[in-house]
């Protein structure tokens, strides 16, 4: 896993397990260049042009993909417009993105009312004004 982080002996060596030997799994993870740093390192350009190797570049959820998202894990049919900073934050990562939204709702910032009508704040108007 990021292996835009390993170590140059370490990238050799899984390319060349990868090449010696058959009928083994090898999965590697790695996030896309960055724009600061466009090349890739050789030894996992030469991992993904592998004969042998299946490359599969994840994209980005949308904006609507990652409310839709959003929607389903906080259990809600729409996600209230002061969510979606929150979303953008996530830059369409699903695991950043399920991660903010059980902090929110986990931590008691936001409650759901009812599945159909947005969700508020734990200390709402409706309870101070009962206090």
């Amino acid at each position: 896993e990021d292996a835009q982080w390993m170590d140059s002996l370490s990238l050799s060596l899984t390319v060349e397990v990868a090449s010696s030997i058959t009928n083994l799994l090898v999965l590697v993870t790695n996030k896309p260049p960055s724009a600061e740093h466009q090349q890739r390192p050789s030894a996992i350009a030469s991992l993904i042009s592998h004969p042998r190797s299946f490359h599969l570049a994840l994209k980005p959820l949308s904006l609507e993909q990652a409310t839709q998202l959003a929607s389903c894990r906080l259990g809600v049919k729409k996600v209230p417009d002061e969510i979606r900073p929150i979303i953008q934050k996530a830059e369409g990562n699903p695991f950043f993105l399920n991660e903010l939204m059980a902090a929110l709702r986990d931590s008691g910032f936001v409650a759901i009312v009812t599945r159909s009508s947005p969700l508020s704040k734990t200390d709402s108007e409706e309870e101070a004004k009962e206090k």
